[in-house]
């Protein structure tokens, strides 16, 4: 969800918290990553889900050394504003296809959009769901609806199936 899309699921906005800036900068980027969420949630997360199903996973750039090292280059050589990760991508042009560098960013996914347009049991799945969410009276049930009845592309989908996971936690948890 993109954060107007957020904005628009809740039915009222969190308090101001103090009167705090948000410092939006690369810099306060790259240590906010560093210190709070790769450390935290990414290599925990994915630690977790290989040892459950007995995976070796390794993060190829998740070094202390390195870390420290790519920190006291200049911003401007690892962040240039246009292209992700410039001096990684330089580096690599001795080593991968000029195409590979150009590709755009994508995960591993599975044919979800697809499941949902053939299978009238996920859709129904869905439905129950969000009509259950839409009981709880925690989210703003129009932008719901809107969602739910403009699903056109698996973007579309993604934010659909974001309330859905969120309905099965508060049933499994909270019910």
């Amino acid at each position: 969800m993109k954060p107007f899309e957020i904005e628009e699921l809740f039915l009222h906005k969190p308090p101001e918290i103090g009167s705090a800036k948000i410092d939006a900068t690369y810099q306060s980027y790259f240590l906010e990553d560093m210190y709070r969420s790769l450390a935290s949630h990414h290599a925990y997360r994915d630690d977790l889900s290989a040892m459950k199903n007995s995976v070796e996973f390794r993060y190829p750039y998740l070094s202390n050394d390195l870390i420290e090292y790519v920190a006291q280059i200049p911003e401007e050589i690892r962040f240039n504003g246009k292209i992700n990760k410039p001096l990684l991508r330089k580096i690599a042009e001795k080593y991968v296809p000029a195409q590979v560098l150009v590709m755009k960013k994508k995960g591993f996914t599975f044919p979800f959009f697809q499941w949902y347009q053939e299978d009238q049991r996920l859709r129904n799945f869905i439905k129950e769901h969000l009509e259950s969410l839409k009981k709880r009276k925690i989210l703003n049930n129009s932008t719901i609806e809107k969602w739910q009845n403009s699903i056109h592309k698996p973007e579309d989908l993604n934010k659909i199936w974001q309330l859905v996971t969120f309905e099965v936690w508060q049933q499994t948890y909270f019910d």
